[in-house]
């Protein structure tokens, strides 16, 4: 091996090529040995070919790997070793079809039981994944808030902590770690996966375990770890994370886990502390701390709404002093009314069929490729219903119930989507589509409102506005009306909530939604307006066309109201014996001028042309002209960017398609006269008149040519 300084300029260059930004590349450096730095360094040298392996073909085959459990760490170890040899273009294929998928199989789900982890089978999947996040696309991928198939490789990485093993989890947080560095968004994408594990397994009380523990390097990662989100929640560039891991460690006196570990000499453990106890200084007034205890009170009592009223009613009040005395009297002595108890949790929760536990299995039997009937076979005689295969998006519900044992858990079907004695407005299965929403968007919706005050573009995406109007179109009619009636309540679910905070702010995300569609419809317009101006010039200057057109006019197939040549009533009053009006003109083609039947090949946009009308046009317009008007009408108020200049650039905008379209319809209208004449000939069915009668020619001309060498092999 060359030296280890050689060894690691070489490893720093090979991960800068890779995409990686200077702080990744040297927290890497660190952490890998020179040993393991030379290995790499080696592997990239022997690089496979791109085009070696189909990256698509790879992906479905570790997915048929789960069920080879005799091969799985032999072929994990050969995976990794490819994965070391590959290029970046190759990876970034990879990710694209779904690889991070086919691995995120070998890692815990939530819904298993941590003590059926295969611990060996676990470190060999994490070390494929390590070799991933030597590539920046993984990087970056992990880091999009957007990406399922990402949030979902970071939950089972995590959930990995819940094993015993140090190894194991100095592995998961070196790996959390560099997915946090490597991008900006990283820190909130690694939270968002805590806070889905804090679902399985507290976080906070999970860290300060793993700080009470006997093994000083796994103190080190912990707080290097916890650095690095921490020092996300408290930028001043943070705006969509709110300080989730702070409150958690300060509710979980992890604090004091800190203060014990006063003596450590680490930077990391000395900076952790260091922006934790800021945090608690920032927020520990003898006011704000009684404050954020009753908020939390408030919010475990679902009784937010009535906190709200309380501190408006105080504001609004004329004299505060006797409005607080008043409000202490009424805790010091409340009235007497039966206690109310904490409804108990829904122990209903709704999944997709193909992620439910009962159906599971038969969809991944899908995905490697074993064929449907089979499938299905095996459905019908696991008793299982497997119309089910059919519909791998339905919601489906999965009830606990314990049968006797602690530690085992029945999974039965939902019937019923709603019970009777339920007094929430939206129907479990209504509730369970809007949280899957909420989940998928990229900042809390409780900071929608500050969102849309900012109007900031890249935030309020086409894709997150798109999103929030799904949500809102979601519960029917009847809820909305409900939830709108029934503003006094004191108890919301999360769902309800969601809802009447989207449909306080409709009106802003549809000015959104119009400002994303404005240009694509724009553009829309344009093109289709050019497909049709290019057709009229191709048919102003197809002389067949007007000999074929003459031909017809002799042959008297016109009556004073238009051609019949192509109407309904020609067509369906004729007889089966009889020729119809294009047969008799074709049959004069072949004697006159057989060529004049080939006339479409020159007219290259009249197929685009047919499927473009002129009352697709004008509602195009129209549709923009409504849009902008909406926009004038109900645009946020809280900023005028980038409403002003957007709304002077559309106007200017609508002025020219005006006078586009007016121009295109005059054209049509044009050409429409020069081959018929004035008479009432309806523009919108002009091209498909003239594309069916070329279709007909055209397969007239065909049918001469075969009965022509038909003639001639028969002689």
């Amino acid at each position: 091996m060359p030296p280890a300084d050689q060894v690691r300029t070489a490893y720093h260059n090979i991960l800068a090529d890779r995409g990686l930004a200077p702080t990744t590349c040297n927290e890497l450096c660190l952490i890998e040995s020179p040993e393991s730095q030379w290995q790499h360094v080696f592997l990239a040298k022997i690089a496979v070919p791109s085009g070696a392996v189909d990256p698509k073909v790879f992906a479905e085959q570790i997915m048929s790997l789960q069920y080879r459990n005799g091969v799985v760490l032999d072929n994990l170890a050969l995976i990794r070793t490819f994965i070391a040899r590959s290029s970046t273009e190759w990876i970034e294929a990879f990710v694209k079809h779904q690889g991070l998928h086919a691995l995120h199989l070998f890692l815990p789900q939530p819904s298993m039981p941590i003590v059926e982890f295969n611990v060996t089978r676990g470190h060999a999947i994490l070390a494929v994944f390590w070799r991933l996040c030597h590539f920046q696309p993984v990087l970056r991928r992990f880091g999009a808030s957007s990406s399922d198939e990402a949030q979902a490789c970071l939950l089972g990485i995590a959930l990995c902590l819940l094993s015993r093993q140090a190894a194991l989890r100095i592995k998961v947080l070196r790996l959390l770690r560099l997915v946090g560095l490597a991008t900006p968004s990283g820190p909130t994408a690694v939270i968002r996966a805590l806070e889905n594990l804090d679902k399985v397994r507290r976080v906070a009380p999970l860290m300060a375990e793993l700080l009470q523990g006997d093994v000083s390097i796994v103190h080190d990662q912990v707080f290097s770890f916890l650095v690095v989100l921490l020092e996300a929640e408290a930028s001043d560039d943070n705006v969509t994370t709110p300080k989730w891991l702070s409150a958690q460690l300060r509710d979980a006196s992890v604090v004091d886990v800190l203060g014990r570990n006063g003596p450590s000499s680490s930077r990391h453990a000395l900076r952790c502390r260091e922006l934790v106890q800021a945090d608690i200084v920032t927020q520990s007034s003898p006011v704000s701390e009684k404050l954020a205890q009753l908020v939390t009170r408030a919010k475990s009592a679902r009784a937010e709404s009535a906190l709200l009223q309380i501190v408006q009613s105080l504001m609004a009040a004329d004299d505060p002093e006797a409005t607080w005395q008043q409000v202490a009297a009424r805790l010091t002595h409340p009235p007497s009314s039966p206690a109310k108890t904490r409804p108990p949790q829904q122990s209903t929760k709704f999944i997709k069929a193909a992620d439910h536990p009962k159906y599971a299995k038969y969809f991944k039997m899908l995905q490697v490729r074993v064929p449907e009937d089979l499938v299905r076979q095996r459905m019908i005689a696991d008793g299982v219903d497997e119309h089910m295969l059919a519909t791998p998006t339905l919601i489906v519900g999965a009830t606990a119930s314990l049968d006797g044992n602690d530690d085992t858990i029945v999974l039965d079907d939902v019937a019923s989507p709603r019970g009777s004695k339920s007094s929430n407005v939206l129907s479990p299965i209504h509730a369970a589509q809007v949280l899957t929403i909420v989940d998928k968007l990229p900042f809390p919706l409780a900071q929608l409102g500050f969102v849309i005050a900012r109007s900031d573009a890249s935030i309020l995406t086409n894709v997150v506005v798109d999103k929030l109007l799904v949500l809102l179109a979601i519960p029917s009619q009847v809820e909305k009306d409900a939830l709108a009636d029934d503003k006094e309540r004191a108890i919301w679910s999360d769902a309800e909530r969601a809802v009447h905070l989207v449909q306080t702010v409709a009106n802003p995300l549809l000015c959104w939604q119009s400002y994303w569609q404005f240009p694509a419809l724009t553009t829309e317009l344009r093109d289709k307006c050019a497909c049709v101006q290019a057709a009229c010039e191709e048919i102003s200057q197809s002389t067949a066309l007007f000999e074929l057109l003459q031909i017809g006019v002799e042959l008297e197939l016109y009556t004073a109201f238009g051609w019949t040549l192509l109407s309904e009533e020609e067509r369906s009053s004729r007889r089966d014996d009889a020729a119809s009006a294009l047969d008799v003109l074709a049959e004069t083609l072949r004697e006159k001028n057989p060529s004049l039947l080939q006339f479409g090949a020159t007219l290259q946009h009249l197929p685009k042309a047919v499927a473009v009308s002129s009352a697709d046009l004008q509602a195009i317009l129209a549709e923009q002209h409504t849009s902008i008007q909406f926009i004038a009408a109900h645009q946020p108020t809280q900023t005028t960017e980038p409403w002003t200049t957007f709304l002077a650039a559309a106007h200017s905008k609508l002025h020219a398609n005006d006078a586009l379209l007016a121009a295109t319809l005059a054209r049509l209208d044009e050409t429409v006269a020069q081959c018929f004449g004035h008479c009432a000939f309806p523009r919108e069915t002009f091209f498909q008149v003239l594309h069916h009668l070329s279709n007909t020619m055209a397969a007239s001309a065909v049918a001469t040519t075969t009965d022509k060498g038909n003639v001639a092999h028969s002689c």
